[in-house]
């Protein structure tokens, strides 16, 4: 006996692996694969700079260059070398593109928008 499984748009998927409705299961994993806007990478990257804004600019251009989509995610392990351990998000979002850095020493975050550097520190106290 085989039990079907209704997805939202009426198609049914049963226990052999059959889909009705002229979709097949791997069609539907498929698109809902190449549906998903953002995704994750883990990648490690020990970024250089002469001071902390260099590093997150060179760990945004880095970021830059891994991204293939307009809206993605990336997870940077690796911190900055040879001053410091952590590991950083990097996030595209159309034009704009941030890193927020978990480091040893404190959280650093910038943004990049049309050309433009924007620096944050986030201020860390004992709770």
């Amino acid at each position: 006996m085989s039990k079907s499984i209704k997805l939202k748009d009426n198609t049914y998927i049963d226990s052999t692996g059959v889909s009705h409705n002229r979709d097949t299961l791997k069609n539907k994993l498929n698109s809902i694969d190449t549906n998903i806007a953002n995704r994750t990478l883990d990648i490690y990257q020990d970024t250089v700079g002469s001071d902390v804004k260099e590093m997150l600019r060179n760990k945004i251009d880095y970021g830059a260059s891994k991204s293939t989509k307009t809206n993605e995610t990336i997870l940077l392990n690796g911190g900055w070398s040879t001053r410091n351990y952590g590991f950083g998000i990097y996030s595209k979002i159309g034009n704009t593109q941030h890193i927020v850095w978990f480091s040893t020493f404190g959280i650093y975050m910038c943004r990049k928008h049309n050309g433009t550097y924007n620096y944050y520190q986030v201020s860390l106290t004992t709770i």
